[in-house]
């Protein structure tokens, strides 16, 4: 089963490759509904999920009293766990840096399994098939290039935020600690936290556009993530207008299914909560969002010419 690709002929435009998205995932899902299309489709999808990991920068204000009258001091709190910490730091280090080596090999584990699985969900949508093992071996170099591209880009922006969260850990603990010059560390802070959600900000455009635009043109064209990233760059370029409203468009949509997800957990209770928050099990129930998404970005490019169309055979650098 190939999905139909939109006709050519027109501006490119973010409403069109939503229809053209919404038949695709009915006719992948839904004619006919097979339970074991699902979980084979639904579980290229959890893998696909395992390597989008970000994070994000925020607070809020905390007042100088609770609810019941009670007041603490934020400072004094800081002072006694300072304290805490200087008295056990014999064996809070090595338990510290065991939890980070740990932590490493499993985000290492989990971004190459979350690469591949990029390109395995990118198949059966764009074919319209149900696989996981045929892609998982067809599109080896094409995942292990993705992952080296994600392994860069956190490591680029680990050394954008430990400068930036160097500072900013200064300037709190100067705030916490009572000092009575608080002008330079409450601006140093501010200014950290506006940096660090900026950073955030780029960093998830960019990992959103390599998801979204880089992966299909990689299955297309070439193995190579940085190649792929040159084409999608120069496309961009040349509309760019419409690639902004393309990423708007986005936060919208996903403001929407977030309003809906909320009705249907109040609805039953907080029910539906504990199942989507079960591994792959939630990616099972939301396969119909997900699909939508994937198949909309590949309608997307394909306004943008042959070249580009993901449903058309694949060209000598990509894998049928």
């Amino acid at each position: 089963m190939k999905p139909e690709p939109l006709a050519p002929g027109f501006a490119p435009g973010v409403i069109p490759p939503l229809v053209a998205a919404w038949e695709h995932m009915i006719r992948l899902l839904f004619r006919p509904f097979d339970p074991s299309r699902w979980l084979a489709v639904g579980f290229t999808a959890w893998l696909a999920s395992l390597g989008r990991m970000g994070g994000s920068f925020g607070g809020g204000s905390q007042g100088s009293r609770n609810k019941g009258g009670t007041s603490f001091d934020l400072g004094e709190m800081w002072r006694g766990a300072r304290d805490w910490m200087q008295d056990n730091w014999a064996w809070l280090v090595p338990v510290v840096i065991a939890a980070l080596v740990v932590g490493l090999a499993l985000y290492l584990v989990l971004l190459w399994l979350g690469s591949r699985g990029e390109f395995q969900f990118y198949h059966n949508v764009s074919t319209g098939r149900a696989e996981v093992a045929a892609p998982w071996h067809a599109y080896r170099r094409h995942g292990n290039s993705l992952f080296l591209f994600r392994l860069g880009l956190s490591l680029t922006g680990l050394l954008v935020v430990l400068p930036l969260l160097a500072a900013g850990g200064w300037a709190g603990v100067v705030l916490f600690d009572g000092r009575e010059d608080r002008a330079v560390p409450l601006a140093l802070f501010s200014i950290s936290i506006l940096l660090l959600l900026v950073v955030s900000l780029v960093w998830a455009v960019i990992s959103k556009l390599t998801r979204d635009f880089v992966v299909p043109v990689m299955a297309l064209r070439t193995s190579s993530c940085r190649t792929a990233w040159g084409a999608v760059g120069r496309l961009m370029a040349s509309d760019p207008s419409n690639f902004l409203v393309y990423l708007l468009f986005q936060v919208v949509l996903w403001i929407g299914v977030g309003i809906a997800l909320i009705g249907v957990i109040l609805l039953t209770c907080c029910v539906a909560a504990c199942f989507l928050a079960i591994p792959y099990v939630g990616t099972v129930l939301l396969l119909p969002v997900l699909v939508l998404f994937r198949s909309y970005t590949l309608h997307f490019l394909a306004q943008y010419g042959p070249e580009w169309n993901v449903f058309a055979a694949s060209s000598p650098g990509g894998v049928p």
